[in-house]
Formats: C-alpha cells, sequence, structure tokens
C-alpha cells in the first residue's frame, strides 16, 4: 500500500526537492499546496497518512496554526520542515506536538529517517486503536463504569479537568482531559472550540460563530473555524 504525503510549502524549488526525495524513496505525494485552505481541502480529499509543513505560509493560517488544526481534528502525524531555527518559535511549534522539526537545508537522509520513524510510530498508534471498540467508549461516572454510544452523544465540554458528556437521553461527568478524548473518537467528531469536540451528524446549523447540535448553541474558535467549513 502506498504511503500518502502532503506537502505544505510556499516555495516552489524547496517542494519539488521534497516531492524527488520521497518519491525517490517509495513515498507517495497527493498534493503539493502553498497555504492552510488548500490543505485542509486535501485532507478532506486525499487518505493522507503524514504531512510535511512548513511554519511560513501564504494566507492567514500560519504553518502552526495549521498544525494545531491537523493535531486538534485529524490526528495524522506531521512534520515541520522550516528554516525557523529560533529557539522561541521552536518551542511554540513544538506545542502541537510534532513527530520531528526538520532544518532547512536538508538532505534526503534527513526526510527519508525522519518520514520513516513519524510512519513506525503511527503504525504503533494504529495497531493499538485497531484492538478498542470503535462504537463506542467507556467512562468512570462515580465510581461506576459508562458505556458512551458514539451515535447517541451529541458533544463533548471540558470544564477544568472534567469533561461532560451530552447524550441524547442524559449527561454524563468524569474526570479526563479533552484530548484523551478526541483521540478515542471516530472521523465525525470535529473540536470546534479549545472546550468542545461536537457530533457532526447532528450540526443543524452554524456559522463563523456559533455551532447549533440540537437545542444547544455552541461557540466556534478561531482556530478551528476552517476545519467546520469543510463539513
Amino acid at each position: 500500500m502506498d504511503t500518502n504525503i502532503l506537502i505544505v510549502e510556499d516555495n516552489y524549488l524547496v517542494a519539488e526537492d521534497l516531492k524527488q526525495s520521497l518519491e525517490k524513496n517509495n513515498f507517495n505525494v497527493v498534493a503539493i499546496v502553498d497555504n492552510a485552505e488548500e490543505a485542509i481541502i486535501a485532507l478532506k480529499t486525499f487518505a493522507v497518512d503524514l504531512v510535511l509543513i512548513d511554519i511560513v505560509i501564504n494566507g492567514k493560517i500560519s504553518g502552526i496554526e495549521l498544525a494545531e488544526i491537523i493535531h486538534l481534528n485529524y490526528q495524522i502525524p506531521f512534520i515541520y520542515v522550516t528554516s525557523n531555527s529560533d529557539k522561541k518559535t521552536i518551542s511554540k511549534a513544538l506545542v502541537h506536538k510534532p513527530q520531528s522539526y526538520i532544518i532547512k537545508p536538508f538532505t534526503e537522509i534527513d526526510i527519508f529517517t525522519n518520514v520513516q520513524l513519524a510512519l513506525d510510530s503511527k503504525k504503533e498508534v494504529v495497531t493499538q486503536t485497531n484492538q478498542t471498540d470503535t462504537t463506542s467508549m467507556m467512562i468512570k461516572v462515580d465510581g461506576n463504569f459508562v458505556k458512551i454510544k458514539f451515535d447517541a452523544l451529541l458533544f463533548v465540554k471540558a470544564e477544568g479537568n472534567y469533561l461532560k458528556f451530552e447524550t441524547q437521553e442524559k449527561e454524563y461527568v468524569t474526570r479526563m482531559k479533552l484530548k484523551e478524548c478526541s483521540d478515542l473518537m471516530p472521523i465525525f467528531f470535529v473540536q470546534i472550540h479549545k472546550s468542545y469536540i461536537v457530533n457532526t451528524n447532528f450540526i443543524t446549523f452554524f456559522n463563523a460563530k456559533l455551532v447549533h447540535v440540537t437545542n444547544a448553541k455552541l461557540p466556534v474558535g478561531r482556530a478551528y473555524k476552517e476545519v467546520l467549513q469543510q463539513f
């Protein structure tokens, strides 16, 4: 099976160099884009296994902001390929947990080694995920374990160290981080705010500021607007 890689790079020569390095090592480049908006479209269009991202790209959304969107909503591994080597930028970029951080100029072996390590890491995660139930998740509520069925879950709200699970029947509260919850959810759940994950099957209306999930009106965070518009 081909390994599909998306390149997000605004320098044509660098993008072509990356493409050639990848294809020489039997990786498939599904698209080359120079901005976050087109990158999100590509993520919806292709089965992407890995994203290579430059920090400085065209458009209003930076490479770091795009990485945040990918990290929060797609759970696809990504690697920064950038000329930004100052500590402040690196510290900011590492918040969203890239698989690696390659400084330009790079060599073919730099690309191959880091890409292969990222893909090997992804295989371990997929193996673990495939061993779990994909239709529901278990949470602990007042000392008891409760099964939450994904097709009945409207949205999840983070409040401090706790999460509120709003289902069609009732609300459940458990101690859990939103990121941990997101990692267990199927692709029809999307994060729309730092405190909210919603089931897109129950969205009845949305705009740049609000999402209506049945009777609830939920806020939309700035970093999540572009992803939401793809639904």
